[in-house]
This record gives structure tokens, sequence and C-alpha cells, in this order.
């Protein structure tokens, strides 16, 4: 379905569902990776680094998002995602939404940070909820440095 939806914004729209099933099956089955030397297998998911690793947590937690909002339909008013940071607003409990949210996979367990006093952190905005609406600003994490790596650092792992 997933592809289905979104194969026009793809370098191969017209890759047929078949060949992008295969495709995935052997990203996901036969992933291998590098350890001290030794070629090993991916058990589960894909390895961290692979690059279709960032196309494939979009597409999985598109899954997720589809059954959440299913499985909670009409309770939750307000949803945004980016990739796995998720703002809602719901007439069911945080722990309710918990809940239903990490009973949709074994393969993910969701966290739940509340706001404290109307506010709460979303990616780098702070939200407050005022009386009728949301107000935001920026939101700099207290762990941030203040610097930035140059463009042309990298790091060379062995």
């Amino acid at each position: 379905m997933f592809w289905e939806e979104h194969k026009c914004a793809s370098t191969y729209p017209n890759l047929q569902r078949d060949d992008f099933e295969s495709l995935v099956r052997s990203c996901l089955l036969d992933d291998c990776y590098l350890h001290s030397g030794h070629f090993k297998k991916q058990l589960t998911g894909i390895a961290m680094g692979n690059n279709a690793a960032p196309p494939f947590a979009v597409i999985f937690m598109n899954f997720i998002e589809m059954e959440i909002l299913a499985k909670n339909q009409g309770k939750i008013l307000f949803w945004k995602r980016y990739i796995d940071d998720i703002f809602f607003v719901s007439s069911l409990s945080f722990e309710q939404i918990l809940l239903s949210s990490n009973s949709v996979s074994t393969s993910i367990k969701f966290t739940l940070e509340k706001p404290v006093n109307q506010e709460i952190p979303f990616l780098d905005v702070s939200l407050r909820r005022s009386e009728s609406n949301f107000e935001y600003e920026v939101y700099i994490k207290p762990t941030h440095s203040n610097s930035c790596l140059p463009y042309d650092s990298f790091v060379l792992a062995y």
C-alpha cells in the first residue's frame, strides 16, 4: 500500500509492486554488516548504517501510525509525526495511547513525554497550550553545546 501511494515520488516510478517487494525482502533478509573484521548476518530489522535503513524506518513508522490511528479512530483529535517523534492531542489518557501504541508491534516500544505546566518540547519547538490554541517558540535543549561541526569533518571507523 505504501509503495502504491508513493511510487510516483520514487527514482523508479515504473517499478512493479512485486519487484519492489522482492527488493525489500532481500534488504531485510540478506542484510550483512562488518564487525571486528568479520561479516555478520543481521537477524532482525536492518543494520544501522545501511543506506536503506532511513526509508525502511519511514515505511515502518507509516504502518505503525496507520494502525494506531485506526485503533483510536475518533479519539485522537490531532496527530503530527516526524520520523519517530509524535505530537498528539487525544480524548484518551496518555497511558491509554501509550498502551495502544505499544500493542501494534513488538519491534518498537514507544515512550511518552508529558507536558509540564501546559508546555512540551517537540523537535526544536516548545509548544505551550493556551485557552484556545497553541503558542510556540524555539526550543534549545539544555545539553546543546552552541557549537557546530565543520562541514568538511567526518569520522572514519574501522
